[in-house]
């Protein structure tokens, strides 16, 4: 048995070692390259109306301190290109409901808004996007946000106030 054991690990040692020469040291290409990896966990997936459909929680942003553990945000991206955008009001009585259409660039990972009131998003965004997270970076900064797949909580629809009924209060628009 001990024979026959050592034969087995010489030969896998044997087989290991010829596989590690004689090849180019040229790294192999990634066939789905995605020209924004994601600064996730998690496989990285094709930006695509189809993968980025679906109910998200914002979760971190890199633009200011706003966003904490009682400041959030949730994203709703349909696949008629319409949004809705629950923001918790920043002194946090109550959700205001923004909406409007989004355009998505595929090839380029690129999403760009217009909210319902003819206001364009405040700017254009590059996409990371894994199977449960996506980021979306501003295009020419360096400032990010970082959205995970999350249903939207009944509570939060339940109390929005659309964003027409509270203009006057002067809120601070995340996209």
């Amino acid at each position: 048995m001990k024979k026959l054991l050592c034969f087995l690990m010489s030969a896998l040692v044997a087989v290991t070692l010829c596989n590690c020469g004689g090849g180019s040291d040229d790294p192999v290409p990634d066939p789905n390259p995605n020209p924004n990896p994601g600064p996730f966990p998690g496989p990285v997936v094709e930006v695509s109306l189809q993968n980025i459909v679906g109910e998200w929680q914002l979760t971190a942003w890199s633009g200011g301190s706003i966003i904490d553990g009682a400041h959030t945000a949730y994203l709703k991206l349909n696949a008629d290109k319409t949004f809705d955008l629950y923001q918790v009001r920043i002194n946090n009585q109550g959700v205001v409901l923004y909406d409007g259409t989004f355009t998505l660039d595929e090839a380029q990972a690129l999403i760009s808004g217009r909210y319902s009131d003819n206001v364009a998003w405040g700017a254009s965004y590059t996409i990371a996007l894994s199977t449960n997270a996506m980021t979306w970076t501003v295009v020419g900064k360096n400032d990010t946000s970082t959205f995970t797949k999350k249903n939207i909580p009944a509570d939060i629809i339940d109390i929005a106030v659309p964003a027409d009924e509270v203009r006057s209060l002067g809120e601070l628009r995340l996209l």
